[in-house]
């Protein structure tokens, strides 16, 4: 029913910004050699940004873009606009529902007896656009901070994978140039990635890996057919075998670092065997299958350099990490920990934690199974690196990571670890109360000293915007 599907996508969109402190991969820690921090640079450890939720959209050195994410508050209001205060709550309704399983209510009514307006749906749409909002950040030499309003076009643009999607995008218009961003972060119907020189969108559907430029022009990058058979046809065999579609065309894609190819993985190659992984030359459109096993799965995990793509690889519960080549050679990787827990990697540098998670490790891949140690970090407590987040700075001399102590979940700090020096660095102060009452959430780099960090205050879960220098 109505009402119950509005229930469940308010909750789901009332804990969404809760769940970004939660969904997160890795370990965590203090226990390094920390050097220590004068009041004077504590002075200057944060800079103010903004009352509100941005996550950074990396488009290229000089304009960052920040796009306002959705809190608690936010989705209050949506919702409260969304009732019809014409009509009085039906509490009595909803008391004698939970008593008799076979009741049925009318499909507006919320769990608390309150009516949804009849257009409520195309008005909740409205809200989350009108919330919504895009700006460039220009930091001074003197870390003052401007947040300068750009101009947005909506665009509708569609893209056919034997279902029409529609992709909500706004053209967002900078000093340095255009790109085509989703209406809105929290909510899209598709995954998409920016590419490395920031110029274009690219937007994975069911079907169809699909590039947008700056002009809100769309391309097809994927090829519409596999061994002559397309995406569709495929879709008609499987519903054959098995009564339902279980075509994975192109999934879990990833760009390469320089941005020359994508990698994902697909079972179009045979849909009753494991799911191979694929790489597509995006200037050729010429699309290869380097990863072929018959007794498991792989999956993307990242890139490691534009030549090799780190994988797992997968057959009930047991699990291995490899390194794939462009030409195909696989290495299956040897790891200092059973289990590893993958944090990040550029440039062949690999960080991951152990099972224990009180370790992280730093290792090299030199196109070998034999991982260079690097480094090796015993820690106290447990981090957070939000998914989809480079724990190493841009020029790749920095590595951090939000820690949370044993004894303090809400004492959550920044930990930035010198890969040139070996020395770690934490944030002597929070921008704002104390660390019992407020947290660093989460962090994206800026710029090689630079980090834009989100700041929780614990009662509210209010989150605030600030900028973290290391240096």
């Amino acid at each position: 029913m109505l009402a119950i599907t509005m229930c469940k996508t308010a909750k789901k969109l009332t804990a969404a910004v809760m769940l970004c402190s939660f969904i997160v991969a890795g370990i965590a820690g203090t226990a390094l050699a920390y050097q220590k921090t004068t009041k004077k640079e504590i002075a200057k450890e944060w800079t103010y940004v903004d009352d509100a939720y941005y996550s950074l959209v990396n488009t290229g050195e000089g304009f960052p873009i920040l796009v306002k994410r959705l809190q608690n508050s936010d989705y209050d209001d949506i919702l409260t606009n969304l009732i019809d205060t014409s009509l009085r709550p039906d509490t009595v309704a909803v008391q004698n529902a939970a008593y008799n399983p076979d009741a049925i209510l009318p499909d507006n009514m919320l769990p608390d007896g309150s009516f949804l307006v009849e257009n409520w749906e195309d008005l909740y749409e409205q809200l989350i656009n009108d919330t919504y909002e895009v700006k460039t950040l220009h930091v001074t030499k003197e870390q003052q901070v401007t947040l300068e309003e750009v101009s947005t076009q909506n665009q509708k643009l569609s893209i056919t994978d034997g279902n029409t999607n529609t992709i909500n995008a706004k053209i967002i218009t900078t000093k340095k140039g255009n790109i085509a961003l989703p209406t809105n972060f929290d909510i899209t119907n598709v995954t998409y990635m920016v590419a490395p020189d920031g110029k274009s969108v690219l937007y994975m559907t069911e079907g169809e890996l699909v590039t947008i430029d700056g002009t809100g022009t769309t391309t097809v990058v994927s090829p519409s057919t596999y061994n002559g058979k397309t995406y569709e046809d495929l879709i008609k065999e499987s519903i054959e075998i098995y009564g339902e579609n279980r075509v994975f065309w192109n999934g879990q894609a990833s760009i390469s670092p320089d941005g020359s190819s994508i990698a994902y993985i697909s079972n179009k190659a045979n849909i009753q065997g494991t799911w191979d992984l694929f790489v597509l030359d995006l200037s050729t459109g010429k699309e290869e299958k380097i990863g072929d096993d018959k007794a498991m799965h792989y999956f993307v995990v990242r890139w490691l350099d534009s030549k090799f793509v780190l994988c797992m690889k997968t057959r009930d519960s047991y699990y291995e990490l490899v390194a794939v080549g462009l030409d195909g050679i696989e290495y299956k990787l040897n790891f200092a920990t059973k289990n590893p827990v993958i944090l990040g990697a550029r440039d062949g540098l690999i960080a991951y934690g152990n099972e224990a998670n009180d370790t992280i490790y730093l290792a090299q891949f030199n196109h070998s199974e034999k991982l260079e140690k690097i480094a090796e970090f015993k820690i106290n407590g447990t981090f957070r690196i939000r998914p989809g987040i480079s724990p190493f700075s841009p020029d790749g001399k920095k590595f951090a990571y939000v820690s949370v102590p044993e004894t303090n979940y809400y004492g959550r700090d920044i930990v930035v670890i010198d890969l040139e020096t070996m020395t770690a660095t934490s944030n002597q102060t929070i921008p704002s109360g104390t660390k019992t009452t407020t947290a660093v959430l989460e962090f994206d780099w800026l710029d090689n000293d630079s980090l834009l960090t989100s700041v929780i205050e614990n009662s509210t879960q209010t989150i605030t915007s600030w900028i973290y220098h290391t240096k």
